[in-house]
């Protein structure tokens, strides 16, 4: 998976640290199937998706803030839509998130992680 990005603009770099903390937490993604992230950067967000087939991991970011993830899904011909909470209710109940808990952007990435990392390893 890919574990470098470079920013092309200064807008950019701004992101940086979230960036390459999000490709190195997020690269167990890659033992599960998924494809090497593509980043989107739109100041003041940016974003990195990963696919895996009809799968998609969004990681959501606004500059300052806390990250959310969304996952994606296409049956029957169509993309829909859910934030991770409500994915993880549908696919692994027993997993939970509770964004009152994160400390800041880091601690928030480490979090998902483990979560998503525990719930692909339990399918």
């Amino acid at each position: 998976m890919k574990r470098e990005w470079q920013p092309s603009t200064a807008a950019e770099a701004v992101f940086e640290p979230f960036v390459q903390k999000a490709l190195s937490v997020c690269s167990f993604l890659s033992e599960f199937g998924f494809d090497d992230p593509s980043v989107l950067v739109h100041p003041p967000e940016c974003a990195l998706v990963f696919r895996k087939n009809s799968l998609l991991i969004t990681v959501h970011y606004e500059y300052g803030g806390m990250p959310w993830l969304k996952v994606a899904e296409r049956l029957r011909g169509r993309w829909s839509g859910a934030s991770i909470e409500k994915w993880l209710a549908a696919h692994c109940p027993e997993s939970r998130i509770n964004r009152r808990s994160f400390k800041d952007w880091v601690d928030a990435l480490e979090k998902y992680s483990s979560v998503l990392r525990s719930c692909f390893s339990s399918r």
